[in-house]
């Protein structure tokens, strides 16, 4: 029984390493407490393996050793050759308001639906005597990868070598292919030299898979960095977020909310489609100087400018017309110095035309932001 603990939660783990499910977790606990995201991905992992056991612990019941062997052997070669190719996008979706737990497990549940784990749990049921300790496994593998995820990812994100998680995670999934393949080969060809073939066949595909999957890190190696800086980009506009809504008056101030043709309201409504939809470039025709404005505190508006300021830093000075906090920065600068500013080629240039409009905050923000830049710098 512990055996088969230990294997079924070893290969959950290993399968989901630098998967969607750690890049899910780590996003969902921005939002919500670690403990409802680890008690909802618990949840809905149990309802969606316990699925694929039940189904699993049928068919083992109606073949044979040897076949179940040769497709559970055959699903693990599989899923190790599958660990090696790197997806185009791993969509996040949270668009049910529900309680956090409920909200977490029905994300993992849905998303889990024919994955690699699913089959994985009913592969290793087929052939196990205590399918609840096969479900207890897959179970724990997945909570302790999304653990993980929150863990690592929010400290060391950008220096996990994706590639590198991939080889290693296919190579558990082939070692144990090949063991329950050994057996059964042995079975229907009663031939050594049948054997030997076989798996050499199989270990020259997962050597072509490493050697593609190498190549393609060397000349892709934005890849991380997108997928950390999706991230990245999500808990920005949290945070900015946050500061406008200090900043917003309330209805019982402000009167009825006027949304989009509110220059906060505006600011407010991008900043929460993009973190919905994970997309932080819009096209807009909309003239921001049109939009109304109210009479905000000045002071925290400032605040909100250097916040996002800081954030653009942190994230690396750009002045893309069409990126969801070049937006923002625009819109902030409106509403506190009645224009936007036009020198935004650099940080440098940037901070002298703010000193030129109004030197208090020019001279304030400048000691702020270039003391970050130095920093940076030297943390490089």
């Amino acid at each position: 029984m512990i055996n088969e603990f230990l294997k079924a939660s070893s290969l959950i783990f290993m399968a989901e390493m630098g998967d969607k499910t750690q890049i899910i977790a780590m996003t969902f606990a921005t939002q919500y407490m670690v403990r409802h995201v680890l008690s909802g991905v618990a949840l809905g992992v149990m309802a969606n393996h316990g699925i694929a056991i039940i189904l699993g612990a049928l068919i083992g019941n109606m073949i044979t050793v040897e076949i179940v062997d040769l497709i559970a052997g055959g699903l693990f070669i599989f899923f190790g050759w599958n660990a090696l190719k790197i997806d185009d996008s791993e969509d996040i979706e949270n668009k049910i308001k529900l309680h956090p737990i409920w909200t977490v497990a029905l994300a993992f549940f849905i998303g889990e639906l024919g994955d690699k784990t699913q089959l994985t749990a009913m592969a290793l049921s087929a052939e196990s005597d205590f399918p609840a300790v096969i479900l207890a496994g897959t179970t724990f593998g997945m909570v302790a990868t999304s653990g993980l995820g929150i863990f690592v990812g929010s400290r060391i994100g950008g220096k996990i070598p994706e590639t590198g998680l991939k080889i290693a995670s296919s190579i558990v999934f082939l070692g144990f292919g090949i063991s329950k393949l050994v057996g059964a080969i042995d079975f229907y060809f009663d031939s050594w030299l049948s054997t030997i073939a076989i798996i050499a066949s199989i270990v020259l595909v997962e050597l072509f898979l490493i050697r593609k999957a190498i190549l393609v890190g060397r000349t892709q190696p934005e890849r991380l960095y997108v997928k950390k800086a999706a991230e990245q980009l999500y808990e920005m506009t949290k945070r900015i977020n946050e500061r406008i809504d200090d900043v917003c008056l309330g209805e019982d101030k402000c009167g009825t909310c006027a949304g989009a043709g509110c220059l906060l309201g505006y600011i407010k409504i991008i900043l929460a489609n993009s973190r919905e939809n994970q997309d932080y470039y819009s096209e807009s025709d909309i003239v921001l100087e049109n939009l109304l404005r109210r009479q905000y505190n000045r002071r925290d508006l400032e605040d909100a400018l250097l916040l996002t300021l800081q954030e653009l830093v942190s994230y690396g000075w750009t002045d893309e017309p069409d990126f969801i906090i070049t937006k923002v920065r625009e819109s902030l600068e409106i509403l506190v110095f009645e224009r936007k500013i036009e020198s935004t080629d650099s940080l440098e240039n940037y901070l002298k035309e703010i000193s030129f409009i109004d030197y208090p905050i020019g001279k304030r923000y400048t000691k702020v932001l270039q003391g970050e830049v130095a920093y940076e710098k030297k943390d490089n």
